[in-house]
């Protein structure tokens, strides 16, 4: 099965993106498919608060800890690069022609797109960039329900299958959250993968760590096919 880990550059790799990167490149290898990295690096939003100069830097550094902590994608994707070819496979993104936000059919969905209106245009990006690269399963935190909502919509308005989700529990550390968004929680301000590699710890210490404090499973146990999928929201 084809996985893909979906980092935003907004900031550096803390544990939370660790952990899910492990998924995913674990569920990839136990089933001979592909571990694609897709970097979101066009985001007007975030290219406005830290400028170009920096975006770049942090694709720099997601790469540079991935592979410090032993992860081997089968290739990255830079989002900048391929939106124009995304953008034709939108039909020119014909389909976030639907005139008001309220006329999207998830309740869900409104509020959030009232507050981020770049969320559509990005989230169809995503969906034909999945389709591109034949992704099979998106495993992502619990805390990107109101996503996956938006995701599947344009799914069936581009007509591209919708790969199965499966959302992990996101772990606590200090009765504290370890979001998979760095923007939430003091702890992921904190634990910032690169903070160990430049004190010196190798990625077999940060990882039998995470494993200790029950940030991660072992994964060199977790057997793929007893995964449980959350029932009817998530399966095609």
């Amino acid at each position: 099965m084809n996985t893909r880990f979906n980092p935003t550059a907004n900031g550096y790799l803390h544990l939370g993106h660790l952990y899910l990167a492990l998924v995913n490149q674990h569920v990839a290898k136990r089933t001979g498919g592909k571990f694609i990295v897709q970097i979101d690096d066009n985001q007007d939003h975030w290219r406005q608060m830290y400028g170009q100069t920096k975006i770049n830097h942090f694709v720099s550094e997601l790469k540079r800890d991935l592979e410090w902590a032993g992860l081997e994608p089968s290739e990255y994707v830079i989002a900048s690069e391929e939106e124009e070819t995304n953008k034709e496979y939108c039909l020119n993104l014909a389909c976030l022609e639907m005139g008001p936000v309220a006329s999207y059919p998830m309740a869900n969905v409104n509020n959030w797109v009232t507050l981020y209106p770049f969320v559509p245009e990005l989230t169809a990006l995503k969906v034909a960039q999945d389709y591109r690269n034949k992704i099979d399963i998106v495993i992502r935190g619990i805390d990107l329900l109101t996503e996956f909502s938006l995701y599947a919509y344009f799914c069936k308005m581009l007509k591209f299958p919708l790969p199965r989700h499966h959302y992990i529990p996101l772990f606590k550390l200090n009765d504290k959250p370890l979001s998979s968004n760095p923007m939430r929680g003091e702890i992921s301000q904190k634990l910032k993968v690169r903070d160990y590699r430049e004190k010196g710890w190798n990625n077999r210490e940060l990882i039998e760590l995470m494993e200790e404090t029950c940030l991660i499973v072992r994964l060199g146990g977790w057997d793929f096919e007893n995964i449980q999928f959350d029932p009817g929201l998530f399966e095609n």
